[in-house]
């Protein structure tokens, strides 16, 4: 029964899996299919690599050539410049770019772990392809993650994955956010999954070279090649597997809303986003999923049809209804999409005013800021906004608190006496005010 339940499921998130279909494909359409998969991954027991005892001063520019070689990367387009430690704040290495001229700069520290150099250097390589070439622009919320990715798919996999110390994370709209150690952005258990994809796509009968992997990330590598085996790369991007360049056009992914495979409906509804002038004309459709038993499913629906501009009623009571899901991620993105939409149910108000007391700021922001679409309107709930304020001054939530001042501008005719009969205490109630004044005078400069 074990054995079934991990082959049935992916060894990572379902928003993951689906983001890891379309990067890869993407990168494939970029990169040029099968010569973009050319290559194998770099062993630690390489003679290439176990050559590297120990990296010296002079030793750097060695792993940095052989990083180049397995990134497929000129190495006479970028330069490597190891600095202080100091000098890149939290960050073991960087890519900088400045006109024509390139250069990595590689953390002091490093030259004492070739392992995690190696890692280092694949990463801001990857950088200077993506975005050096202009593939990336540095402005996607997933640049960092699809970095990561390709350093897996050129033949670092190995080192970026065993390199990913210690996870934190936290997750920001449909977005996963990681912090690793100061180095890497994807977990271990992404990689090997992300190892897992690209092997299946090749078609590689040898992966004994998945001893290497950490431990969770060699058990996501695992069960991801049992999970593919069982249900294989979903039909609709099933180019992956003879290496097309390009997806479908999103019409073709229509029919998979109402598929059985939760999957296959979030792939689908994470195409039809990037296409609202199509997925316009299937809004009745994306609406079912409003009800959808996936979490996910119903958090990509409601965005989605946030973003379609006019909706008829029945879907704008089912944007309604989903504050009251027992998901904050569904309960935010029906915020915005409600805030955009702006349904006359005598509840909504109130249902937004009640998000506002929640834990999870990123929920907090967005029913304030669908507040504050509704203007005037929204008035008699100047409190909540006001109680909501407090709370994050009091835990330094200036983020948080901005949007509340924006909609306390937005809905009170005199936000300055409501914030001054609020606050009975006297250094918050400042701190509100100028807060309030920074706020509007960012209001007035942006209005200009």
């Amino acid at each position: 029964m074990l054995t079934r339940m991990f082959i049935s499921r992916c060894p990572i998130e379902i928003d993951m899996e689906v983001w890891s279909y379309l990067r890869v494909s993407w990168l494939l359409e970029r990169f040029g299919g099968k010569d973009f998969l050319t290559g194998h991954q770099l062993l630690p027991s390489d003679p290439r690599f176990t050559s590297i005892t120990s990296i010296e001063s002079g030793d750097a520019d060695g792993l940095f050539g052989l990083a180049c070689e397995i990134m497929q990367v000129d190495g006479s387009t970028v330069a490597l410049e190891v600095v202080p430690d100091e000098k890149l704040a939290n960050a073991v290495g960087t890519y900088v770019r400045e006109g024509a001229d390139a250069r990595i700069q590689l953390a002091q520290s490093q030259l004492s772990d070739p392992t995690s150099a190696l890692a280092t250097l694949s990463h801001e390589l990857a950088h200077h392809v993506l975005l050096g070439q202009g593939h990336l622009s540095g402005e996607e919320p997933d640049h960092e993650l699809v970095t990561d990715l390709f350093t897996a798919i050129r033949g670092c996999g190995i080192f970026s994955a065993n390199c990913t110390v210690r996870e934190q994370s936290e997750r920001n709209g449909r977005w996963y956010w990681w912090q690793i150690s100061k180095q890497g952005y994807l977990p271990a258990r992404v990689f090997g999954w992300a190892l897992a994809l690209v092997t299946w796509i090749r078609q590689d009968v040898d992966r004994s070279w998945s001893h290497f992997l950490r431990l969770d990330a060699r058990e996501a590598f695992t069960h991801g090649m049992k999970y593919l085996k069982s249900h294989g790369i979903p039909t609709q991007i099933g180019g992956l597997a003879t290496l097309t360049s390009k997806l479908p056009e999103p019409s073709a992914f229509v029919h998979a809303l109402l598929d059985k495979r939760t999957v296959m409906r979030l792939l689908a509804l994470r195409v039809l986003s990037t296409r609202p002038d199509v997925a316009v004309n299937h809004s009745e459709r994306i609406a079912v999923l409003l009800k959808d038993r996936s979490a996910e499913v119903r958090s990509e629906a409601a965005a989605i049809l946030g973003n379609l501009g006019s909706l008829d009623e029945r879907a704008k009571a089912a944007l309604v209804v989903l504050l009251q899901d027992k998901s904050a991620e569904v309960r935010t993105a029906a915020a915005i999409s409600i805030g955009r939409t702006l349904p006359t149910e005598s509840s909504v108000l109130e249902e937004l005013s009640w998000l506002l007391t929640s834990d999870a700021w990123r929920e907090v922001d967005a029913a304030a800021w669908a507040l504050g679409q509704y203007g005037s309107r929204a008035e008699e709930h100047a409190a909540q906004l006001l109680r909501a304020l407090q709370r994050c001054l009091v835990k330094s939530k200036y983020g948080s608190a901005e949007v509340i001042l924006d909609a306390l501008i937005a809905i009170c005719s005199c936000p300055n006496e409501s914030i001054s009969n609020y606050f009975a205490d006297d250094e918050l109630r400042l701190l509100a005010l100028d807060s309030l004044k920074l706020r509007q005078q960012s209001v007035q400069n942006a209005a200009v």
